[in-house]
């Protein structure tokens, strides 16, 4: 399998993630989320693990580049890590 097209699975992934965290937590009429809590945290955990993995890959396939080209490849993977990781901490109960 071809380790280069690993950032790209992993980004595919983190964006299915992070649109169905964003549309589940919606609360429903009865006040209670479209998918439970616990399965939200959890979704959020693994698009955060996903991102680190993503740009992890993406460091190493791009290591010998430039510094720019390096930045463009582990920026994707940042902003996603920090919207899996403040959407968690929003979700997370008081």
């Amino acid at each position: 399998m071809d380790k280069t097209r690993y950032p790209l699975y992993f980004a595919i992934v983190g964006l299915i993630l992070i649109i169905t965290t964003s549309f589940g937590e919606q609360p429903g009429p009865d006040g209670h989320t479209a998918i439970p809590l616990l399965a939200l945290l959890a979704m959020c955990e693994i698009g955060f693990f996903c991102a680190v993995a993503g740009a992890f890959f993406s460091f190493k396939r791009d290591s010998q580049l430039s510094l720019g080209r390096v930045l463009f490849g582990l920026a994707p993977f940042l902003i996603l890590g920090g919207l899996f990781a403040l959407k968690g901490l929003s979700l997370w109960p008081h």
